[in-house]
């Protein structure tokens, strides 16, 4: 079998969570459950053939929820992790803008993912810890279309910071961090061509208590 034949299989595999990428030990098999497969074949199906802007809507439902039981729920060693998650990607936003490369998109889809699927696991709810295979799916369709290079410019441009959310779930302000993940998640819409009404989401950002 040729290499790049057993790169893209390994990436698929890492995709659906049967492997991971461990720094000095290679490619090895993360999980004895048939349930990352499992989740990978539901999502996909799922999600066959959903836009963009629609999976952004569902991202809009579950992060707004995370973010409130996660204040509940976080251990300040937990929100420290996240922070220099947080951090990181936040100088990776400004590296793609400055570079425009494909090795810096892809870092930044690695980073946002990370971070995404670790503020979930800080909700420590079973049940929204299963979204978490969504986000391997979402963020491999977003890096293929370019929405994380634009997104970025419009959060550099407007100083939209991960950091920011962090900050606000650390202080357990269940208003600010809702608020800060708002304009995380909703701002680019309103600079995009879409078919969501801008009102709506002018709304959205500004009745930062829903």
């Amino acid at each position: 079998v040729g290499r790049n034949s057993v790169r893209e299989a390994l990436k698929a595999l890492e995709v659906i969570g049967l492997v991971s990428s461990k720094p000095g030990k290679g490619t090895v098999v993360s999980s004895d459950s048939f349930d990352p497969f499992l989740l990978s074949v539901v999502f996909g199906l799922v999600l066959e053939d959903i836009e963009i802007k629609h999976l952004n809507e569902l991202r809009l439902v579950i992060e707004l929820g995370a973010c409130r039981i996660a204040i509940k729920n976080a251990k300040v060693s937990e929100l420290n992790k996240l922070m220099k998650i947080a951090r990181k990607l936040d100088k990776q936003q400004i590296d793609v803008i400055k570079n425009e490369d494909k090795e810096a998109i892809i870092g930044l889809a690695t980073l946002e993912k990370e971070f995404h699927k670790y503020l979930i696991e800080l909700s420590h709810n079973p049940i929204l810890l299963k979204f978490n295979k969504f986000w391997d799916i979402y963020f491999s369709r977003v890096q293929a279309s370019g929405e994380l290079y634009r997104a970025s410019e419009i959060n550099v441009e407007k100083k939209i910071t991960h950091t920011a959310i962090v900050e606000a779930i650390k202080e357990r302000n269940e208003q600010k961090a809702v608020k800060a993940m708002k304009y995380h998640l909703v701002y680019y819409w309103l600079q995009s061509k879409d078919d969501i009404s801008k009102d709506f989401l002018i709304k959205l950002i500004s009745n930062s208590g829903d």
